[in-house]
């Protein structure tokens, strides 16, 4: 198989971890030409880790560590570190992990790197500050759920993972969000905010002794916890539907159409990307090129794919006008059961040069590199090897890529979420 020319002449440092004595792990890769640092803090909790009665605390805490900290006391003081040097300071909660990320000019990397580390292990918790990030979360829920789209999405989960922490909702519900109070927030901060379960990564302009120095020495009191492990997900769970339908008023019925596919550990998950830029990743994806530039039938189509621990899931997404909704739907069913007999070693060709010029482009930003290279420690416990990734996408044959679109086609049931007017499964013809 003749290999991409550009990702044979190119090489790339792998990047460096350290395990602290407390099993922390620092994880840098130098770009000396960068003018920025970029921090993260990757935590290995998220709301699968949850249960009925504390649902939204990983994302409630995710809040409150933002509300000051032993050296840092208040929002404001803590936010203005970040922002007066010119960076930016954001994080976010998914289901599997809570990433935190700084991104400021290089010379302001101990700032990045206190920050961060005061909100992993000092933060204050204010009862006051509590109460008031709770007002701001029922908000937060409140403006997801004015939007259509946002039933589309949730649903799917739901369907797909009934009666499992995968298939809730990451921020909670409001009556969940109601009874978490400081003592569970600090009992849940305690088992999972540990150094055995963080991964800190630095990318851009930095001394690593010195990024390894400080580490050393502001960590070393922060000690290892047994923590919380997951509910694992098993097929056998008992299914209720395929299909969810939420009746809300829009110009537009969202949908999403998924199917199961490939977890973190999977040996294949280097030709999941591929079949997936492929099918619908970009405008000059099989989906898009059908769906929109030859039917009209939506302004935007795309899938994605969401690979957790033990499990994947494999999602189409778009909005159409009601009357066409069917039309999209078949649409949707008719790519997928194409794309099991007819994928090209042209289109094969194409999809590893998108991924590895996507790879090379990322490279450039040190909060996306930084970000990226966290969740994989997390979810994969392995490094981000660049040359390691751009050879399993070159090893890739037409043969591999389509018994695997086979297996996530044909392999297994496929489920339907939808929200808009009037909706019903006869529409649909479920």
């Amino acid at each position: 198989m003749r290999r991409c020319k550009l990702a044979r002449q190119l090489n790339y440092n792998k990047p460096n971890i350290t395990t602290l004595d407390n099993k922390l792990k620092i994880i840098c890769y130098s770009i000396p030409s960068a003018t920025s640092v970029s921090v993260t803090a990757t935590v290995g909790t998220g709301s699968r880790y949850e249960t009925n009665s504390n649902a939204g605390i990983s994302h409630f805490l995710e809040h409150i560590l933002f509300k000051g900290t032993s050296n840092w006391p208040t929002a404001q003081i803590l936010t203005g570190a970040i922002e007066n040097t010119g960076g930016d300071i954001n994080a976010l909660t998914s289901k599997d992990y809570t990433s935190y990320c700084i991104k400021v000019p290089h010379p302001h990397w101990e700032t990045a790197l206190s920050v961060l580390t005061d909100m992993s292990m000092k933060p204050l918790l204010i009862p006051k500050e509590i109460e008031k990030e709770r007002e701001i979360i029922h908000e937060e829920l409140r403006m997801y759920t004015d939007h259509p789209s946002y039933f589309a999405d949730f649903g799917i989960d739901e369907i797909m993972f009934p009666n499992h922490p995968l298939g809730k909702e990451i921020i909670g519900t409001h009556n969940s969000v109601d009874a978490i109070t400081k003592e569970h927030l600090l009992e849940y901060m305690t088992t999972q905010y540990a150094p055995n379960n963080t991964v800190f990564t630095i990318v851009g302009k930095f001394e690593e002794s010195r990024i390894l120095e400080y580490m050393n020495n502001t960590t070393s009191n922060w000690e290892a916890q047994q923590k919380i492990n997951f509910q694992p997900y098993t097929s056998s769970a008992n299914k209720t539907s395929n299909h969810f339908f939420k009746e809300q008023g829009s110009d537009q019925t969202y949908m999403n159409l998924g199917m199961y596919s490939l977890s973190s550990e999977s040996s294949k998950s280097a030709g999941l990307a591929l079949l997936n830029i492929i099918f619908g990743e970009g405008m000059s994806s099989r989906l898009f090129i059908k769906a929109r530039e030859e039917l009209s039938l939506a302004y935007d189509i795309s899938s994605n794919y969401i690979q957790h621990h033990d499990c994947g899931t494999w999602i189409i997404s778009c909005g159409c006008d009601h009357s066409k909704f069917q039309l999209a739907t078949d649409c949707i069913l008719e790519e997928l059961n194409n794309l099991t007999t007819t994928i090209s070693e042209t289109e094969l060709a194409q999809a590893k040069k998108y991924a590895i010029g996507r790879l090379l482009l990322n490279m450039e930003d040190t909060e996306r590199l930084a970000t990226s290279i966290g969740h994989r420690a997390i979810l994969t416990n392995d490094t981000f090897d660049f040359n390691d990734i751009m050879d399993e996408w070159n090893k890739i044959t037409l043969q591999d890529i389509t018994e695997l679109a086979s297996k996530l086609v044909n392999g297994g049931p496929k489920f339907l979420s939808a929200s808009g007017t009037n909706l019903s499964s006869d529409q649909f013809g479920l």
